[in-house]
């Protein structure tokens, strides 16, 4: 993807393993009672997004570089965005 884009693998490696090196893996409790309204707001994109705008929701933390990082995709901004206008 990243020489698809134009972009230098190297330097694009170098990132994710300093950010691997400073992220925390996060438990289903933590996130679990927002599960159920975060795979509703996904229902027609990516299921496997869930668990990370549930998280979002339960930290009250955007964290979306992780999401992109790990899923190159907008869908939880998407929902995100209309959370916000809801």
């Amino acid at each position: 993807m990243v020489i698809r884009r134009g972009g230098d693998p190297q330097k694009a490696l170098a990132l994710l393993e300093e950010l691997v090196g400073s992220a925390d893996m996060v438990s289903r409790e933590v996130y679990a009672d927002f599960e159920a309204s975060a795979r509703k707001r996904l229902a027609h994109r990516d299921p496997d997004d869930r668990a990370v705008l549930a998280t979002e929701r339960a930290l009250e933390c955007p964290m979306m570089l992780i999401s992109w990082v790990w899923n190159r995709d907008l869908d939880v901004e998407r929902s995100r965005r209309l959370s916000r206008v809801s």
